[in-house]
């Protein structure tokens, strides 16, 4: 296993001396927002906010001190504060591959292919935020791992020492990703009521179950709604950031238009990515299915409520609403295109990105055989192994809701795919670009390793 964390550390530090970030698009955002915060403070990130998220910009901003200090570009310490970042998550996804006693073979596989896979390293070595998140998603499921082993063994202590540690983790995680404030209370709530289920009505169980969530969830909400405080006094919106409303709408707005079948046929070959309906479609066909067309249709509306002399809060507002009459004008074909949607998570896999590497790596990324391949290759086994373990819980269902035993193994597989179906689920709300899965793949390995091992040993 030192080897899979050797050659890995080996290649990213090379491509933290050769890879480049491509400033363009969000980056230029996130770029903007440290300068902000390095030059100017917090009192003027909240003061002309409500900006994105702030923990990343936060990186960034440290990255520029640390490069000023040194009289270097501040993308070179940005890039190793991603690689460190990078190493604590494949050392968590380690931990978590443990647990589930997988042969060594499989284990080094996965830790090697975390490290080398295109679509990580493109994230690692870009300015974009969903690499910060990487190492906390693992640490929600490692959390709730802990806390399970703890609350079994009836030591209230560690179990609530681990509760804060899991709403801890989920405060980072929506500082990073907003979408995280809307998966807590589901995902928090399903853990109390299991483990209410499996305290088998003992009381000392039961009452630990419901300290155990009082606990995260009020580390959580008091990090979450002081940061959503301090927006309302500097600028007057209660929100955690000024994306939300206007992007979900314009997504659903775009999806609940009439369609033909020649627009159904474009979406589904949309969904495998753009490239593939352009091939078929043709650009100007495809572009409509892009998160450009619905950010225009967003940013319209937003525009058209701002010119009526709307508060940012009030057009929020009117936004929700709208978007919630637009479901119930036509739920079905709401439910049909957010199910479509959602499987473009997991096409996860891609050598594109916003980073220019070396030659003889962007030349493979570039070879049409390498990257088509690698693409097909990983979305088929997540799908595998999505639809495996889905029928590997149907068939623990006894073990899962209380009534057998629960080993530790089942445990992991079932929060990882669980915490996968709530992250998926959320995010087929929006325009579904291939970097909003990334913080999930390393989730998507654990099922694939699970699966691969079940066929492998059969056990």
């Amino acid at each position: 296993m030192i080897w899979a964390f050797i050659l890995s550390g080996i290649f990213w530090i090379y491509l933290g001396f050769t890879a480049q970030m491509t400033i363009v698009t969000d980056a230029l955002g996130y770029e903007f927002l440290g300068k902000m915060l390095n030059t100017q403070g917090w009192h003027a990130y909240f003061l002309t906010g409500p900006n994105r998220e702030p923990f990343y910009p936060w990186i960034i901003s440290m990255a520029m001190k640390v490069g000023g200090f040194l009289n270097v570009d501040y993308s070179y310490p940005q890039k190793f504060f991603q690689i460190l970042l990078l190493l604590v998550s494949q050392f968590l996804l380690y931990r978590l591959l443990l647990v589930l006693k997988l042969d060594k073979r499989i284990i080094f596989a996965i830790l090697i292919y975390y490290g080398f896979s295109p679509s990580i390293i493109n994230s690692a070595f870009c300015l974009f935020s969903e690499i910060a998140v990487y190492p906390f998603v693992l640490l929600i499921i490692y959390c709730t791992y802990r806390i399970w082993i703890a609350w079994n063994a009836r030591k209230s202590y560690l179990s609530y020492a681990w509760a804060l540690g899991l709403g801890v983790s989920f405060v980072f995680a929506v500082f990073i990703k907003g979408i995280f404030e809307i998966l807590f209370p589901i995902y928090i709530l399903s853990f109390a009521i299991f483990l209410i289920l499996h305290s088998r009505l003992n009381r000392q169980k039961m009452l630990a179950s419901l300290a155990i969530m009082f606990l995260a969830s009020s580390c959580f909400y008091s990090a979450v709604l002081s940061y959503k405080s301090l927006n309302m006094k500097s600028n007057g919106n209660f929100v955690l950031t000024d994306r939300g409303p206007w992007v979900i709408y314009g997504n659903i707005f775009r999806r609940m238009q009439p369609v033909n079948q020649m627009d159904v046929r474009s979406y589904l070959a949309y969904i495998p990515g753009e490239r593939v309906c352009q091939s078929l479609y043709g650009e100007e066909k495809c572009r409509y299915w892009s998160n450009f067309q619905s950010d225009v249709y967003g940013m319209e509306e937003m525009a058209r409520l701002v010119s009526l002399g709307l508060s940012s809060s009030q057009v929020n507002q009117t936004l929700i609403q709208s978007t919630r009459q637009l479901i119930l004008n036509n739920p079905y074909q709401y439910f049909v295109f957010g199910l479509l949607d959602s499987l473009k998570m997991a096409f996860w896999e891609s050598t594109a990105g916003f980073t220019v590497f070396p030659q003889p790596i962007q030349k493979l990324y570039n070879f049409t055989i390498f990257k088509n391949a690698v693409r097909l290759i990983m979305a088929l086994m997540t799908f595998g192994a999505i639809f495996f373990v889905w029928g590997y819980l149907w068939r623990n269902i006894k073990k899962i809701i209380g009534r057998e035993p629960l080993d530790e193994r089942c445990f992991i597989i079932f929060w990882s795919w669980w915490f996968i179906f709530l992250f998926v689920v959320f995010y087929s709300q929006v325009s579904i670009l291939i970097r909003y899965s990334f913080p999930i793949i390393s989730l998507y390995l654990i099922l694939i390793a699970f699966t691969v091992q079940h066929f492998v040993r059969k056990d």
